[in-house]
């Protein structure tokens, strides 16, 4: 009876730790997943809107605005449009780098889109160059509409920092007024869980006493340690 106890205690804390290091970094890759995605849809949503604009203020050439840079996009909202109402600002801000500044994180196209310097395979918009980090790459727009997200070695992101130019300069995530406060808070659950966890092994050692108590403790603490570890480290690169 007592070496069952023992083995069931060995399974359940080596199993926590490492369903732990399986589901974490799946959840946080996910989560950044979930904010390129968004930051994509932002830049899709935004050249639709071009669409519009051309029916409505292009004149019969049906032309759309003839600013450059992140001002190509802000004119959505300039005070004779408003396609884009002032409530619905957070489109121009990357999800990814998650701070909420005025203006706009995607650059514009560096030239006047109604001429025929641009084509249609050409970036005519993109993340502003550390929006998802330093030298992550980053989403990037073509003429056809086309979103592709790009890593930093990416052709077309090579090709977007000529073509395209603006936006407000990146706030790397260690400075990021959001960063601080999700770091502390996955410490912080880390650590309340290593702490639930460790009492209960130092019980189980106490109560299983032996050889077998003190292997199944140092064996589920690595296990542990080494599970918050690498959850930490992806949980870090997922919230950047």
């Amino acid at each position: 009876m007592r070496r069952s106890c023992g083995l069931d205690l060995l399974f359940l804390f080596i199993g926590v730790p490492i369903l732990a290091a399986l589901v974490i970094p799946a959840t946080s890759r996910s989560i950044r997943n979930s904010k390129q995605t968004g930051c994509s849809n932002c830049m899709a949503q935004m050249w639709r809107m071009m669409g519009n604009y051309q029916v409505q203020f292009g004149g019969p050439q049906k032309r759309m605005p003839h600013e450059t840079g992140d001002a190509f996009w802000l004119k959505l909202s300039g005070p004779n449009v408003r396609l884009i109402d002032a409530s619905l600002s957070d489109i121009y801000q990357c999800p990814v780098e998650g701070v909420d500044d005025p203006g706009c994180d995607f650059r514009g196209p560096a030239a006047d889109v109604n001429s025929a310097a641009p084509a249609d395979g050409d970036p005519v918009g993109a993340d502003v160059d550390g929006n998802h980090g330093v030298g992550e790459g980053g989403n990037v727009i073509r003429k056809s509409g086309d979103v592709q997200t790009c890593a930093a070695g990416d052709p077309l992101w090579a090709r977007a920092a000529v073509t395209t130019t603006g936006g407000n300069p990146a706030v790397p995530p260690e400075v990021s007024w959001k960063w601080p406060r999700w770091r502390w808070l996955s410490w912080l659950a880390g650590g309340m869980l290593g702490l639930m966890l460790l009492t209960a092994l130092v019980r189980a050692l106490v109560r299983a006493g032996g050889g077998e108590g003190r292997i199944t403790f140092w064996i589920a603490f690595v296990g542990l340690a080494i599970a918050t570890l690498a959850g930490f480290v992806d949980c870090d690169r997922a919230i950047r």
